[in-house]
């Protein structure tokens, strides 16, 4: 029984919808408890515990963050029931803000120098929003169809003109997927590994690093990493989590978007197997049972 939603994105980073209305739609699919986890922001919290309580929910804390092993791989990493006030926490969270605002104000300039979009300025953005959202191009998108007459239909266009525009501003450093476990581990909270496909054979050396959950419900993992990764994390007493990310109607406005042009047939010529497209119908979750392991901290 899919109970618990523990990886969603909201209009707080690159989601579009509110803590509110993220809340409504997985009441009414069914669910008994949700986590938002936005990427490199915990803004949204007090908005979606409140959102939440209103129609029946539980819910955990939740943010989703990045880190990186020696040979460069990239871990998502997203932390649970942790202390956003913590100092490593709370110094990434602002390193990542202050860099979104400065790369986004940057990228609407070019664009609109460039003539590749127009109809709104830098400043509508930030009117848009409430100040502490991590900025991204789903924001100025938003912006576009708010002010300049764009519509869900010119979405991939968008993308690759966003893409396309090339700005010089600061590098920003990504933490080691060892530094980032730790940073979580001294907030209090639970890491977990994010959608792990192809990367289940690391869990032993995430684990000895403190990684103590592994998402096993994933619209972008296949049959053979989710079990590979419940096996893993029953033999060695972890959490479990799982959650539909940006898939189905909990998502961005994929039905009106439509999958990304071309995507199936890249990853069909890679030899992977091609991930459900982003417009799909999906209910990934864990069961109530999992859930309140993590809710309750039965492991610690």
């Amino acid at each position: 029984m899919k109970f618990a939603n523990l990886h969603l994105h909201s209009m707080y980073s690159d989601g579009v919808l509110t803590p509110k209305e993220l809340c409504k739609k997985a009441k009414a699919m069914g669910y008994g408890a949700i986590s938002l986890t936005d990427h490199y922001t915990d803004a949204g919290t007090d908005a979606i515990a409140k959102a939440a309580d209103a129609v029946g929910l539980s819910y955990i804390r939740g943010m989703e963050c990045t880190g990186l092993d020696e040979n460069g791989t990239s871990f998502h990493i997203v932390a649970y029931d942790f202390d956003p006030t913590a100092n490593g926490i709370a110094s990434y969270i602002k390193r990542y803000h202050e860099n979104a605002l400065i790369t986004m104000e940057a990228k609407v300039k070019k664009m609109l120098g460039d003539g590749v979009i127009s109809g709104i300025v830098w400043q509508d953005v930030l009117d848009a929003f409430p100040s502490d959202v991590w900025l991204c191009n789903e924001h100025i998108f938003f912006v576009l169809c708010q002010k300049a007459g764009y519509d869900q239909t010119g979405y991939w266009d968008y993308i690759k003109r966003f893409h396309g525009a090339k700005v010089d501003t600061p590098k920003l450093i990504k933490p080691s997927a060892e530094q980032m476990i730790r940073d979580i581990v001294d907030a209090g909270g639970v890491a977990s590994l994010a959608h792990p496909h192809h990367q289940t054979q690391y869990l032993p050396k995430l684990y000895a690093m403190g990684l103590r959950c592994v998402e096993i419900d994933h619209p972008d993992i296949d049959a053979k990493d989710a079990s590979e990764a419940l096996a893993f994390a029953r033999n060695h007493g972890m959490y479990v989590s799982g959650g539909t990310d940006h898939t189905g109607r909990l998502a961005n406005h994929s039905w009106q978007r439509g999958d990304q042009p071309g995507r199936a047939e890249r990853v069909a010529a890679m030899g992977e197997t091609v991930p459900l497209a982003n417009n799909t119908e999906v209910f990934s979750g864990v069961s109530e049972a999992d859930f309140l392991a993590l809710k309750n901290r039965i492991y610690g």
